[in-house]
């Protein structure tokens, strides 16, 4: 695995997904890859299945785990809602709005304002 992260540290990687086969049922190699490459690459995120989608089929877990290690790093460049871009689009607004499963959506102001600002298609996650 300390190979394995140095090959990822020169490679300049910006987040890891790990999926062990069975880690559903026993997380305990996960666990430990999981500190190893915390050790070795410290900073980068690391999206471990077993923590992300502790599922039986494995395609489902790791393609889960894999779409968390890829939107990990983007959460920090995300602009906050209502503040100006930087370069190219200076001067440009942009607003963060976040979709639910149920198909509404609701925005960063809309989560500080609280619950009573909420509509039926505008609530936060649970």
């Amino acid at each position: 695995m300390r190979d394995a992260a140095a090959i990822l540290r020169r490679e300049e990687v910006e987040s890891v997904a790990v999926c062990l086969l069975h880690a559903y049922v026993n997380p305990e190699h996960e666990q430990r890859v999981g500190a190893i490459l915390a050790e070795e690459l410290p900073g980068v995120p690391i999206s471990l299945s077993a923590e992300v989608a502790p599922e039986f089929r494995e395609y489902l877990r790791a393609s889960t785990t894999v779409i968390n290690a890829v939107i990990r790093p983007g959460r920090r460049a995300l602009p906050a809602s209502g503040s100006r871009a930087a370069s190219p689009t200076a001067g440009v607004e942009a607003k963060l709005l976040v979709m639910q499963s149920s198909g509404g959506v609701f925005s960063s102001e809309a989560a500080r304002r609280g619950p009573s600002s909420w509509s039926s298609r505008a609530r936060p996650p649970a």
